[in-house]
């Protein structure tokens, strides 16, 4: 014999033991519940909407910081050619969905370590690294260990969580923004407006 269909019983006829009567009250309940209104729906179209602008402005500000902690700038030709450089590695690095990093756009430096608390036990020479990605003048810096070559590997995954959080930005304006992003056109837009401080 079949399975019993709860929509064929009222609620008073459904008798049964060990809280299965419980289920099926519950059950009924679920479908008497109606979905929801039309000012529900909008509501909540415009709560979405909202979050998407305020993530939007504020991908966009960031970005915008960035840029101009970085000097970039079309005022001579070497730095065009920088920011040119920049808007190629945004475009590759966000066509293949995470950071590009080619090994001769690296620059190691080899500095000598900051003096901390315990620094008598610090080797004298220069074991701290700081590297630079050349298209983005991205930096990240590392004198955590005392061999030159472990501070190296250390810094350019550093630089590599740096790099990720901003091409991560980009994605973020890319995908609240309701019309097509052109990196170029959205790069110049930002050097030239003035960051807000709201």
């Amino acid at each position: 014999m079949g399975e019993l269909n709860p929509d064929m019983f009222d609620e008073e006829d459904i008798v049964t033991k060990g809280g299965r009567r419980e289920r099926i009250k519950l059950r009924l309940k679920k479908r008497e519940k109606t979905g929801p209104t039309a000012s529900d729906r909008r509501q909540r179209t415009a709560e979405i909407q909202a979050a998407r602008e305020a993530r939007l402005k504020e991908a966009r500000e960031r970005i915008q910081s960035q840029l101009r902690e970085r000097h970039f700038s079309t005022e001579t030709r070497e730095k065009e050619e920088r920011l040119l450089r920049y808007i190629e590695w945004v475009e590759d690095s966000l066509s293949q969905g995470y950071p590009l990093i080619k090994e001769d756009d690296l620059k190691f430096k080899g500095v000598i370590a900051s003096v901390k608390a315990g620094g008598q036990h610090r080797q004298r020479k220069r074991s701290a690294v700081r590297v630079t990605h050349l298209s983005t003048s991205f930096s990240a810096k590392n004198e955590e260990e005392r061999n030159f070559q472990q501070n190296k590997t250390l810094a350019r995954k550093a630089l590599y969580r740096n790099l990720e959080d901003h091409l991560k930005l980009w994605q973020t304006m890319i995908k609240n923004s309701t019309a097509p992003v052109d990196v170029t056109q959205m790069t110049m837009e930002l050097l030239a407006t003035e960051i807000t401080n709201n």
